[in-house]
């Protein structure tokens, strides 16, 4: 909690003063990426698969990030987390009620930041660039 709650309360305090997202997107960006991740895991939450450290770590990803890079990081974070569920059964015969989901989370945050993968389709214009007008 120290640590969620720290990065969430980091990225909300960061937004305010200098009006953009820790990676330097728009302002709006964070604010729509905080809603995303809470939205996104809440039904996973709520149906008990994901704990609520979980959805506290995506939700600070989501404000320091911002909105754009959130999707690649979801995806990534549930392909690496099925992969954690994969080893866990071929090594032990069977799966935990509850996985960590953290661990992906964290891994995919820290590859998407770093290759700057997905390419920004939520960027203003984006749709017109992918469609080859300059």
């Amino acid at each position: 909690n120290v640590l969620t709650l720290g990065a969430l309360a980091f990225g909300l305090l960061w937004l305010l003063a200098t009006g953009n997202t820790w990676l330097g997107g728009p302002g709006w960006s964070g604010l729509m990426g905080l809603a995303a991740a809470f939205f996104a895991l809440l039904p996973s939450y709520a149906w008990r698969q994901l704990s609520a450290g979980d959805v506290k770590f995506m939700m600070a990803i989501g404000v320091l990030a911002g909105a754009t890079p959130l999707l690649g990081i979801y995806l990534l974070a549930a392909l690496f987390t099925l992969v954690v569920i994969l080893l866990e059964y071929l090594w032990r015969g069977r799966v935990q009620r509850k996985t960590p989901y953290g661990f992906g989370i964290g891994l995919a945050a820290v590859l998407v930041i770093l290759t700057h993968w997905p390419p920004p389709v939520f960027a203003p214009g984006a749709w017109l660039v992918l469609r080859g007008h300059p």
